[in-house]
């Protein structure tokens, strides 16, 4: 996850987008992984470790799908959101 957390910004920039583009979409990122960490470990404790991993990996699973098909940047900012809850 770590790989595509860093690789993702460089892959933003070679497919036409600005560095500020890819700049924002890090900070989504990073903003949705930081404010879930907190509530997605209370939510592990209360629902139990597979069901949480479970709903990550689908989580993931849209994410980087929905990430294969879009070219607008507002798009691709959500679905980095939605994969910064789902590595939490």
């Amino acid at each position: 996850m770590q790989m595509i957390a860093t690789g993702l910004p460089l892959y933003c920039i070679d497919i036409g987008k600005t560095t500020a583009e890819s700049g924002i979409m890090a900070g989504f990122y990073t903003v949705a992984l930081i404010l879930s960490r907190s509530f997605v470990g209370k939510l592990t404790d209360e629902k139990g470790k597979w069901n949480i991993a479970a709903a990550g990996m689908l989580l993931m699973i849209v994410s980087v799908a929905g990430m294969s098909f879009i070219g607008n940047i507002g798009l691709f900012n959500i679905y980095q959101l939605i994969e910064g809850l789902a590595f939490s």
